[in-house]
């Protein structure tokens, strides 16, 4: 840039006047073109797009503190798997629930919008259908959609089934059986086609009082304690 500005300063130089004017804008000139030039040939290509995600897992456990977990600071043997599915995947730390309860927070995810906003609070129990829920736009959106949960405040009823292809619940929460929620989830997922792009949420209560560990996982962890405060 400055080799281009310097040769026509000198050039001009031998066929004006010294100090005449001309000289100032004419470098002023040059510097614009070379400054874009220098922009061009500075700027690194574009990364290529990333590829559309063929699908998305929502997984959803009741009640479970986040401090309950080795990645977000437990010092017990809780949670291997997810700890190792968390060393290769990005975490969020800022991440809260926007209300205590189970029924409107849980729709607040699926609608993006706050209780206060989707007006699923005491004594309305149910979402409007004027509400649009993620599981609809994803559906319009040609995406294939399956939900599975163990029932609770998580049911159909409330607003949950709207937009999925599939939906299973329970009528209570305490028919608790993450083994046979998930499998729903892996036959459903059985049935995408090689190409086609699906959204799956699963919801669980496993973790909620009243505790039921399997055998042997008290004296591996230590004395039971509530996860939900």
């Amino acid at each position: 840039m400055r080799i281009l500005s310097w040769g026509m300063g000198a050039r001009m130089r031998g066929i004006l006047p010294r100090g005449g004017r001309i000289l100032r804008p004419m470098r002023a000139v040059l510097l614009v073109p070379a400054l874009a030039l220098a922009a061009c040939a500075g700027r690194p290509p574009a990364p290529p797009e990333a590829p559309a995600p063929r699908g998305v897992v929502l997984i959803s456990i009741d009640a479970l503190r986040a401090d309950a977990l080795g990645v977000y600071g437990s010092a017990r043997p809780t949670s291997p798997f997810l700890d190792g599915l968390a060393r290769r995947a990005t975490v969020f730390e800022n991440a809260f629930c926007q209300i205590p309860s189970t029924l409107p927070s849980h729709l607040s995810m699926l609608t993006g919008l706050y209780p206060t906003q989707h007006g699923v609070m005491p004594p309305s129990d149910v979402l409007s259908t004027a509400i649009p829920t993620l599981p609809e736009m994803l559906r319009a959106a040609g995406v294939r959609t399956f939900g599975h949960s163990e029932g609770g405040y998580v049911q159909g009823g409330y607003g949950f089934a709207r937009g999925f292809e599939e939906w299973s619940d329970t009528a209570y929460a305490a028919d608790t059986d993450v083994e046979r929620t998930f499998g729903r989830g892996l036959e459903s997922l059985s049935r995408v086609a090689r190409g086609e792009r699906f959204f799956l949420f699963l919801h669980t209560y496993s973790v909620h009082d009243p505790f039921a560990p399997p055998p042997g996982y008290a004296a591996r962890t230590g004395r039971a304690r509530s996860r939900c405060g």
